[in-house]
């Protein structure tokens, strides 16, 4: 017998909880011990300045992309022309 959806949004809810607890355990038992913390900061610290870009650093495109903002993909990808504000 097929589930129903409802069946299976609970199930996957439960599943995000569970995700959830055993996540926070395993940062509470990182937090605990004051070696391992300072590893993961440092580790974080390096993933995250890492992971910044500066916009010399784009192609031309992605350039266009960042000044127009994210949530506007289909201006570049559909070829519109973007309309220049008065802010600059």
């Amino acid at each position: 017998m097929a589930k129903t959806k409802k069946i299976i949004s609970r199930q996957l809810e439960k599943m995000r909880e569970a995700k959830k607890m055993s996540m926070r355990r395993a940062r509470e038992k990182i937090r605990n011990d004051p070696v391992h913390h300072a590893e993961e900061k440092v580790k974080d610290r390096y993933r995250k300045r890492n992971s910044r870009r500066n916009i010399q650093d784009l192609s031309e495109r992605e350039q266009k992309f960042e000044k127009i903002g994210r949530n506007a993909p289909d201006a570049i990808d559909n070829g519109k022309k973007l309309k220049k504000s008065s802010r600059g």
